[in-house]
């Protein structure tokens, strides 16, 4: 064999070797993309079950959330003390409400809407006398005068009407409105002294169950209920009393106590 072909031979071998092995490189190249992708699906796919996961405990949580903020307004606790709620409903017979009317004109100066709000005042005690109020039964607060943003004053003061005839309440409310438009009604009260023995009963009531709140949330943590550190109340109106007759509303007043009550853990 000459040179020459040995020569070839020996090149065409090197050729064939070497384009083998390049083949082998880009099927392992290939394969390995493949395990990569692979793997990067299958995270993706983890992270998306993740998220729904996620997502379905947030809708759980937030439903929840809407019962405990409910909770949280009957009971709080700071890990020493807890704080609890009570009510109960005064009778229907109570006879005796407090009207403050408000009255507030406005006037240029100070002086003026001072004046202006005690003749107001003045004006509304006479009208609701001419009702059948007593004097007793009829008194003035003064709030003093405010500036207003048209560079004037206004003058404030509340005449306090105990009304005892509830059939009466109209009559009075609207003797009082008609003196001026600057006499409105601020709020409605239900008089202390209309019936004590009732509002005593109410106050025990409404605290025995704000002392058994206090106690089951205890038990419930494992611990006792010490002294009574803070009480507040709260009497009014459950709902707008008045019911229609035949020629005048008729008044059936149906208040409510509520008793916030702050106990000590032990």
């Amino acid at each position: 064999m000459s040179r020459f072909m040995r020569l070839a031979i020996t090149v065409g071998m090197v050729v064939l070797v070497g384009g083998s092995s390049l083949a082998g490189v880009k099927v392992a190249q290939h394969s390995s993309n493949d395990d990569a992708r692979r793997a990067l699906e299958a995270r993706i796919a983890n992270l998306e079950a993740l998220r729904s996961d996620l997502a379905g405990s947030k809708a759980r949580i937030d439903g929840l959330g809407i019962q405990v903020s409910g909770l949280s307004h009957a009971v709080t606790t700071d890990g020493h003390t807890v704080k609890v709620t009570g009510e109960a409903y005064l009778p229907s017979t109570l006879n005796a409400l407090i009207v403050a009317f408000q009255v507030a004109p406005t006037r240029s100066t100070i002086g003026a809407s001072i004046i202006a709000a005690q003749s107001l005042a003045d004006h509304v005690t006479a009208a609701v006398r001419r009702m059948g109020v007593a004097s007793s039964d009829v008194r003035t607060a003064w709030d003093g005068a405010f500036p207003t943003q048209t560079h004037g004053f206004t003058g404030q003061a509340r005449v306090l009407v105990t009304v005892r005839r509830l059939s009466n309440l109209d009559r009075v409310a609207k003797a009082a409105q008609s003196v001026s438009k600057d006499v409105t009604v601020a709020y409605l009260n239900v008089s202390d002294e209309s019936d004590v023995g009732a509002l005593a009963d109410a106050r025990a009531e409404a605290l025995s169950e704000a002392r058994d709140k206090a106690l089951l949330y205890a038990q419930s943590a494992g611990r006792k209920i010490g002294q009574l550190k803070s009480v507040s109340e709260q009497v009014s109106p459950e709902a707008a009393p008045a019911q229609p007759g035949e020629a005048q509303y008729s008044y059936r007043p149906s208040f409510i106590i509520v008793i916030e009550a702050t106990f000590e853990l032990a």
